[in-house]
C-alpha cells in the first residue's frame, strides 16, 4: 500500500494531510507489518500546525514478537506561541523469552508568554 497526500484549500486554508498506509511482507516465515510516520499539516487562520502521527511498527521473526511505538513530534504555532512536544511511547520486545518494556522520556518545550498577555 502506498502513501497518497489528500490536499484541499477551505476558505483560505491550506490542508494537506499524508495518510498512514500500512506496508505487510512475508519473507521466508517472517510476518513483518509496519505502519508508516506521516506527516500532517494545516494552515488556519494565521495557525500553523505540523502534526506527526505516532505509528506502530511490529514484527515477528523467528519466535521473536518485537512491537515498536516510534516517538514522534507535535509541533504548534498558534497565537505567537510555540508549542513542541515529544510524545512518550512504549517499546515492548519479546526476544528469547525475555520480556523488555521501555517507556522514552518526554520533552515538553513551550513559550507560553505571549500567549499568556493575550
Amino acid at each position: 500500500m502506498v502513501t497518497v497526500p489528500i490536499t484541499m484549500r477551505i476558505a483560505k486554508c491550506n490542508i494537506s494531510i499524508m495518510v498512514t498506509v500500512p506496508i505487510t511482507m512475508r519473507i521466508a516465515k517472517c510476518n513483518i507489518s509496519i505502519m508508516v510516520t506521516v506527516p500532517i499539516t494545516m494552515r488556519i487562520a494565521k495557525c500553523n500546525i505540523s502534526t506527526m502521527v505516532t505509528v506502530p511498527i511490529t514484527m515477528r521473526i523467528a519466535k521473536c514478537n518485537i512491537s515498536i511505538m516510534v516517538t514522534v513530534p507535535i509541533t504548534m504555532r498558534i497565537a505567537k506561541c510555540n508549542i513542541s512536544i515529544m510524545v512518550t511511547v512504549p517499546i515492548t520486545m519479546r526476544i528469547a523469552k525475555c520480556n523488555i518494556s521501555t517507556m522514552v522520556t518526554v520533552q515538553l518545550p513551550c513559550a507560553l508568554l505571549n500567549a499568556i498577555s493575550l
